[in-house]
């Protein structure tokens, strides 16, 4: 602090020559020499002294708050630049996909994979812009929505999707692994529900609860029986598999007619 000794009995004009100038009892903060003080004046009504000066040394906790914003400031970077190489690879892997030379098993594999990356690298993009450690879950979830109209439904299509409910604040990492689960269900939606250019929905719907909440994906298409394979069978298995061992939570299937509705809970982490 600048001063030899203890602080304790010497004058307060020594430590802060305007400490007596207003006793407002109200907390201040002033940088002395090195350190970071917070001191707060009091009057005094009895004895010589006019008023007591009490310090607290902040120098340590506001070191921590400068290290706190910089690892923020490098992890938000960091997603960043993830967002962007998942980005290239996805229009490396979707390019390879339309490729004619590649057998159209093939060719479905990659183009699969490809939007599995940019359903990341969307959901990615949403952290990076709230510039915090929870996100709004309603809000990736409507990230994922605008992607899915920009890329996977031509114009020609007339199929809408719908996102609403209740918003969940959540952290990057269970966001990320609803994103993905939400973008293998709409997905197979798009692939299987509506042949032949239907019309269609597909709803979002989220439920928020303590300490399950609930995440619905439906549409109104052509379901499918239980009793038979599914069609986009590997990818409703990755969405379970995610579910089950990323959120820890249950999965259930409804199917028919009138088309799919798939639910899921997780912890609200």
């Amino acid at each position: 602090m600048g001063y030899i000794g203890t602080l304790a009995g010497m004058p307060v004009n020594n430590i802060q020559p305007a400490a007596l100038s207003e006793c407002d009892q109200d907390r201040h903060e002033t940088a002395l020499a090195n350190r970071v003080l917070q001191y707060q004046r009091l009057p005094l009504s009895s004895g010589q002294a006019r008023a007591a000066l009490i310090i607290h040394d902040l120098t340590r906790q506001r070191q921590l708050e400068e290290e706190l914003a910089l690892q923020r400031t490098a992890l938000q970077e960091l997603r960043h630049r993830m967002k962007n190489n998942l980005q290239m690879l996805a229009n490396l892997t979707r390019s390879r996909g339309c490729d004619p030379a590649e057998s159209p098993p093939v060719q479905t594999a990659l183009l699969d994979t490809a939007n599995r990356l940019l359903s990341l690298a969307a959901t990615l993009d949403g952290i990076v812009q709230v510039s915090r450690e929870k996100v709004s879950l309603l809000q990736i979830l409507e990230q994922i929505r605008r992607y899915m109209l920009q890329t996977l439904l031509p114009s020609a299509r007339r199929v809408t999707i719908h996102v609403g409910g209740e918003d969940v604040i959540v952290s990057a990492d269970c966001a990320s692994s609803v994103a993905l689960v939400v973008n293998e269900l709409v997905q197979n939606a798009l692939k299987y529900a509506f042949p032949s250019g239907q019309a269609g929905r597909i709803g979002i719907e989220l439920h928020s609860g303590r300490p399950l909440c609930q995440l619905t994906v439906w549409d109104n298409g052509v379901g499918f029986q239980a009793d038979r394979p599914r069609p986009g069978g590997a990818g409703l298995e990755l969405a379970s598999t995610i579910v089950r061992e990323k959120l820890t939570g249950e999965w259930s299937v409804e199917s028919g007619p009138g088309g799919t509705r798939i639910s899921f809970d997780f912890l609200e982490q």
